[in-house]
């Protein structure tokens, strides 16, 4: 948070930001292809949401699963 934003996005049409960490990536030997891939939320990058599909919910619309569980919460 105390980064100024200067640092971290290099303009308005900046996709892949927080440039300040991926360069010091680079300089730390991180190839430049890895440290400056789009930005993926964690559960897609890691592939949980993938395993999720395949192992647990291969049988059930999940969509109606969440949707039956949003409104018994």
């Amino acid at each position: 948070m105390d980064i100024p934003a200067k640092y971290k996005i290099s303009g308005g049409d900046d996709n892949v930001r927080k440039n300040i960490l991926r360069d010091l990536a680079i300089d730390k030997g991180i190839p430049e292809f890895i440290a400056y891939r789009n930005k993926k939320a964690a559960q897609y990058g890691s592939g949980i949401d993938k395993i999720l599909r395949k192992k647990i919910f291969k049988n059930q619309n999940i969509n109606k699963y969440f949707n039956n569980l949003k409104e018994n919460i």
